[in-house]
This record gives structure tokens, C-alpha cells and sequence, in this order.
């Protein structure tokens, strides 16, 4: 594949993953401001902490299952064997409901200790137990969703990813009208049952053949899903803990209003990058497994991705730190000003994340298991720890400070690591993006922080107008863009 084709190949999947993820994006931001109109920052960190509380033992009890599937379904479809894709969906089949039920009863078991870990009383003991079902609901909802990716089912699954939020937006927002905080957890088990039932539609549309298989094949076939999920499961184990314990710190030191502060700095940081590791999943991650020997072929994906993401990122970024207050008045209220610095820390750290992502998916790649891990988990751990022993001196602001310093440490690890692994190096060009994005990236902060509101969006628009043709004249380096337009309207 020429160059052109190949970055043409990111663009072009970059806008059909991107389309859906923008209408469901949207539908999320509206959500996101009534909820935060009718609850208040304490209502949106009760539901921060009740969230990562039930992530906490879905990560344990998945047993990563939601992902590991993906690569077996896809294998037995490659082959075309209708008895094999058969079987290897019955034993998904049972492991979905193995890990549902085991997620399910673990915190209905454990729902009481939950609540004073996650809440300091028994209060929420209840709603805990309530919660419960909301594990076995989303493991159903990942396999399904495993089949569709399995099969490649693009358009179903961007129609689920839009339903899914559609119908949560008109769950959510009723409950929390009529019953205010007393609608949460009601509204949480209910997205879930909307999520499962939006995926289960479309993955019955495919057609399986329907193989009985025994306890003794569930076991053993099923291995090679629960082995590969098992470096998910640990790393998602440790950054769900982590982060479930810096919204407890928070909580602790400051109250559920602080708490619902960071959710909401941490949910815009978060929400508009989703269509880039989207992408990654769908279209760089593919395309680096099959090359994943040949390291020239690996460091030549790696740099063209991370290439086209600076190009397509890094204005949208220096626009965000601009107008990061407007963005929290249009997504929350005025009572989540504090919010403000929090974010615009974050979104500097964000445009390291944007460099570390596609570094991550080539340890991946070449299935090195133990490294994910411990590169998934040294930013948590360098988070939290930056957090702990910079509060006292910055307070709520230290959970944005920390969020940048952590990722300028985790990039190093990183790159070493990439090194390690095929002798990675960023290219000339992109060392070039690099300095550039990142000089206007740091501008764009300092002006947000020393002129006056109006100022600094009259001068701030002038970086992301700099940043944008910066943007536009690398993209005709490497792709058609007129083409690419035309093709578009047409």
C-alpha cells in the first residue's frame, strides 16, 4: 500500500467510525447538561462514584471477555466453517452468562461493603445491590457486541453506539425529572437493559448455526478467550480500582460536589477523543497485527497514524483549551466552574495521550501481555500519586496538573518501551508536528490563564486559526483533499 493510500486508508476510516460517534456524542452532551441542571454537581458524583464502583469487580469478573472474543469470532468466521462459528458462539454463549451471573452475585454479596468503601455509610447499600444487575445486563451486551465486530459489522455496530445513547438520553432524563437523585440507580440499570436489548437486535440479525456444545468444550475451547482477556482483566482491574479511589480521595477531602467537579472535567476531557481510539480499534489495530513481525512495516503504521492524529486532533485541542469555560456552561451550569482549570490541565495532557495511544496499540500488536499491562497501569499509578501529594498545595486543580505530568512521564515509559520492542522512532516530519502542536498547545494554555476572558478568546482563536492551516497544508502533503470533499458531498 503507497503511503497515500495508507493515510488516505486512516482519513477514510476515521470519518464513517467518526460519523456515528459524533451524533452519539452529541446526544451525550445534551444528556450530560440537563443532568447536570436537574441534579447538580452532587447528583453527578453520586453517579461517577456508583459507575466506578460496579467497574471495579466488571473488570474482575469479565474476565475480559468483551474483547478477547472479538479475535476468536473473527477467526472461526475467516475460515467460513458454519459448524466452527457455531460453536464458538455457543461457548461465548456460555461464558457470557458465566461472567454476568459471577459479576452480578459478587456485588449483590458484597453490595453493603461497597457502599461504605465507595460512600463512608450503608446509605447506598441498596442501590448497590440494585446496580447488580447492570453486570449481568453488560456482559450480555459485550458479547453480542463481540459478534457484531467479529463479523464486521460496521454499520450495526455505529447504529448501536447511536441507539444506545438515544434511548439512554430518554430513560435518563425522566427519572431524573420526576425523582431527582432518587432516579439514579433506576436510570442506570435501565441504560443498561436499553444497551443490551439495541445490541441483541442487530447481532440476531446474523445468521449462526445453532451447535450444542458441552461443559467440558466450554472449558476448553473457551481458554483461549478467558488466557487472552486475562492481561485486560488485570489492567482493567487496576486502573478501574485507581481511579474508583482518586474519586473517593476527592470525595473524601472535598465532598460529592468536588467529585461531580472532576466527572465533569474528566467526561469532556475524555468524550471527544473517543472517535480517535474508535478508529484505532477498528482500523489501526487490524492493519498493525498483520505486520506485527516486521518491524520496519510497524514503525512505518506507527508513524503515519500518529501523523494523521496530530493533524486532525491538535486544532480541535487548542480550541477546547480556548473555550473551555463556554464549553462548561453549554455542557453543565455555572456551578461547575471550579471545573474550569481542571480541564484545561487535562486537555494539555490529552495531547500527550494522543501521542502515547498508538504506541499502545503496537505492544498489543505483538501480544505482549505483560508490557500492556504495566503500560496501562504506570499512568494510574503516576496519576494518583502526583493527585495524593500535590492536593494540599493546589487542591481540586491537582487533579488536572496531575493528569498532565502523569502522561509526560507514561510517554517516556512508552517510547522506551517501543524501542524496546521494534526500535521505534518518531519521524523527522512528525518530530516537527510535535514541537509545533505542542508550542500552541502551551500558548493557548498560558493564554487562557493571563488575559482576560475576552482577550484570550480573540488571541485564542488566532492559535487555533494557525493550528488549522497547519493542519490543512500537511493533510495535501499526504492525501487529496478536494478528492476526498468530493467524494464526501457525493
Amino acid at each position: 500500500m503507497s503511503k497515500e493510500s495508507s493515510h488516505k486508508q486512516i482519513l477514510k476510516s476515521t470519518g464513517i467510525i467518526g460519523g456515528s460517534q459524533v451524533i452519539s456524542v452529541l446526544v451525550g452532551i445534551l444528556r450530560t447538561k440537563i443532568v447536570a441542571v436537574l441534579l447538580g454537581p452532587a447528583g453527578v458524583g453520586i453517579i461517577g462514584v456508583y459507575q466506578a464502583s460496579v467497574e471495579i469487580i466488571q473488570a474482575v469478573t469479565g474476565l475480559g471477555i468483551h474483547f478477547s472474543a472479538i479475535r476468536d469470532v473473527a477467526e472461526a468466521h475467516g475460515t467460513g466453517d458454519e459448524e466452527r462459528i457455531g460453536r464458538t458462539f455457543a461457548v461465548l454463549k456460555r461464558w457470557i452468562w458465566i461472567t454476568g451471573l459471577l459479576g452480578m452475585v459478587t456485588v449483590l454479596v458484597f453490595s453493603a461493603p461497597l457502599s461504605r468503601q465507595a460512600f463512608g455509610d450503608n446509605d447506598h447499600a441498596i442501590g448497590m445491590a440494585i446496580l447488580s444487575l447492570t453486570l449481568l445486563l453488560a456482559a450480555h451486551s459485550g458479547g453480542q457486541q463481540a459478534v457484531l465486530n467479529g463479523f464486521r459489522q460496521i454499520a450495526s455496530i455505529s447504529k448501536v453506539n447511536i441507539f444506545g445513547v438515544v434511548l439512554g438520553f430518554c430513560i435518563s432524563v425522566p427519572l431524573y425529572f420526576f425523582f431527582g437523585k432518587d432516579g439514579i440507580v433506576p436510570a442506570l440499570v435501565l441504560n443498561a437493559f436499553a444497551a443490551f436489548c439495541v445490541a441483541w437486535w442487530y447481532a440476531h440479525k446474523i445468521s449462526i448455526r445453532k451447535v450444542t456444545v458441552t461443559w467440558k468444550q466450554t472449558f476448553t475451547e473457551g481458554y483461549g478467550m478467558i488466557r487472552l482477556g486475562f492481561f485486560g482483566v488485570v489492567s482493567g482491574f487496576i486502573t478501574a480500582g485507581i481511579m474508583f479511589y482518586v474519586r473517593v480521595f476527592i470525595s473524601n477531602q472535598s465532598g460529592l460536589e468536588a467529585v461531580g467537579q472532576f466527572q465533569s472535567a474528566w467526561s469532556i476531557s475524555s468524550v471527544y477523543l473517543g472517535m480517535v481510539l474508535s478508529t484505532m480499534w477498528s482500523d489501526f489495530f487490524p492493519r498493525l497485527s498483520e505486520v506485527n513481525k516486521d518491524n520496519d512495516a510497524v514503525n512505518r503504521l506507527l508513524n503515519e497514524q500518529t501523523e494523521v492524529v496530530l493533524l486532525l486532533v491538535s486544532p480541535v485541542i487548542i480550541g477546547m483549551i480556548t473555550f473551555v469555560p463556554l464549553m462548561i456552561s453549554l455542557f453543565y451550569t455555572d456551578k461547575f466552574s471550579s471545573s474550569v482549570q481542571i480541564l484545561q490541565w487535562q486537555l494539555m495532557g490529552d495531547f500527550i495521550r494522543i501521542l502515547a495511544w498508538p504506541i499502545g496499540f503496537v505492544i498489543l500488536a505483538k501480544a505482549k501481555g505483560l508490557m500492556y499491562v504495566i503500560s496501562e497501569s504506570l499512568w494510574y499509578v503516576f496519576y494518583f500519586l502526583l493527585l495524593y501529594f500535590s492536593w494540599n498545595r493546589f487542591g481540586l486543580e491537582a487533579a488536572g496538573i496531575a493528569f498532565f505530568f502523569a502522561y509526560l512521564i507514561a510517554i517516556g515509559v512508552l517510547l522506551f518501551m517501543a524501542d524496546l520492542m521494534s526500535g521505534f522512532r518518531w519521524g523527522k516530519k512528525n518530530v516537527r508536528y510535535i514541537a509545533s502542536y505542542f508550542f500552541l498547545v502551551v500558548l493557548a494554555f498560558l493564554n487562557v490563564r493571563f488575559f482576560p476572558v475576552l482577550i484570550s478568546y480573540a488571541t485564542g482563536s488566532v492559535l487555533v486559526l494557525l493550528a488549522a492551516t497547519l493542519s490543512y497544508n500537511g493533510l495535501k502533503k499526504v492525501v487529496d483533499i478536494k478528492q476526498i470533499f468530493r467524494k464526501f458531498i457525493k
